[in-house]
């Protein structure tokens, strides 16, 4: 990492050590102090500022500022936060009243410092992970001063109270324009509509026969859903509950009794014979069903305001009359429909509406094994393959919690 040194800004620091405690007080900048003994004490301290480009920090320069800290000239940070722009810089500074060594070091990083509405990376326990005891806070300066605790993992460093508060810049009015965060570390609650197009086929040697017979339905669906979820900065956890209207076309069920043969009429002309029975539309599938899924998600970050999720999600479909017709003209042969697990995958499209509000474009697959309870066991069969699927199209809204 470049040493290049950007000209410092110099940040307040108060230190108040309360007799009956051995934790200290920082604020970060310039804040109101504490008392002592009702004798206000000020310290000023500097928290120097450099370009961020990646996970190693260099030293060098800060070590110049302070020729008593004992450290390498180079830290690597364990895992560094995702920022949404090219303005990010690395504070670094130094607790006083405990031994200058690395262990004494706030290193943090900030986003947009140079204006009026910072963003800030914590790390509070200074263990270098940006994910673990970690917080991304934004302010702007006629925000109340934000309490920070910072709980040091390494070294014999007393917990410290900090302060931060973002100092108006000089020459700029204050405007307070609302930052359009991403859901990050919170729940959501989600609405969403869709439609999809689908089909039923199987297969089976027809052991009564001799021959096999096949079946083909298509339908589409349209459905209204809500959900449920969690994001981390890479994950997104989503419980989602859907219903669907289906509606289903002509069906095909193919029976064929006889080898196809080649006739020929009187006048020579041959013509090929299958020798296959079609029956169309002869049953009647349910047209109400509820869906319900888990998802797991991966958050891909292409800009500030743009994701693309790759997602794999399990559920179960329940049907309205969980009933399968095998025959519409014969009410006897009704077959009931247990809930059906499938397998989901796809990618959901995720854009920033405002603060902590996303609308989203889902495309998705679902596969499932459609069984009515007894329907196939009517029939003498072997080798019999069931391919139900569905492809999807939903939009949503999502809003944090």
């Amino acid at each position: 990492m470049s040493t290049r040194f950007i000209p410092r800004i110099i940040l307040a620091f108060l230190i108040c050590l309360p007799l009956l405690s051995v934790a200290q007080t920082l604020f970060l900048p310039n804040t109101i102090s504490d008392k002592r003994k009702g004798k206000e004490i000020k310290e000023e301290v500097a928290f120097f500022t450099y370009p961020y480009t990646g996970a190693e920090i260099s030293l060098k320069d800060f070590k110049r500022k302070h020729p008593e800290l004992k450290a390498p000239n180079t830290i690597k940070l364990k895992q560094t936060p995702r920022t949404y722009s090219d303005n990010v810089v690395v504070i670094i500074g130094l607790i006083h009243g405990v031994p200058a060594t690395e262990e004494a070091l706030i290193i943090w990083l900030a986003e947009d410092y140079n204006k009026n509405e910072v963003t800030f990376y914590i790390d509070k326990d200074l263990d270098r992970d940006f994910y673990t005891a970690s917080e991304v806070k934004v302010l702007r300066p006629n925000d109340p001063d934000y309490p920070v605790k910072i709980t040091p993992l390494r070294g014999e460093i007393p917990e410290q109270n900090l302060s931060l508060r973002v100092p108006r810049k000089r020459g700029e009015p204050i405007v307070n324009i609302p930052k359009k965060s991403k859901i990050y570390k919170q729940f959501a609650i989600g609405i969403h509509a869709g439609a999809g197009i689908g089909s039923l086929k199987y297969d089976y040697n027809n052991l009564e026969k001799g021959f096999p017979s096949w079946y083909s339905i298509n339908f589409s669906s349209k459905g209204l859903g809500t959900s449920l979820s969690y994001s981390t900065a890479h994950l997104n956890v989503e419980l989602s509950a859907n219903y669907q209207n289906v509606f289903s076309y002509t069906s095909y069920l193919n029976v064929r009794f006889d080898n196809p043969e080649i006739r020929v009429d009187a006048n020579g002309n041959r013509t090929r014979v299958e020798n296959v029975q079609v029956e169309r539309n002869f049953d009647r599938h349910s047209s109400n069903r509820l869906q319900y899924a888990l998802n797991l998600g991966l958050r891909l970050h292409f800009s500030k305001s743009v994701e693309i999720q790759p997602y794999l999600g399990i559920g179960q479909t329940i049907f309205g009359k969980r009933q399968y017709i095998a025959d519409r003209y014969d009410d006897t042969q009704v077959y009931t429909l247990d809930p059906m697990n499938f397998l989901q995958g796809g990618l959901r499209f995720e854009f920033i509406a405002k603060s902590n509000q996303t609308f989203f474009i889902d495309l998705y697959f679902q596969g499932s094994d459609w069984r009515p309870e007894g329907y196939f066991e009517t029939i003498p069969h072997d080798n019999l393959r069931v391919d139900h699927r569905l492809w999807l199209f939903n939009f949503g809204y999502r809003i944090g919690l």
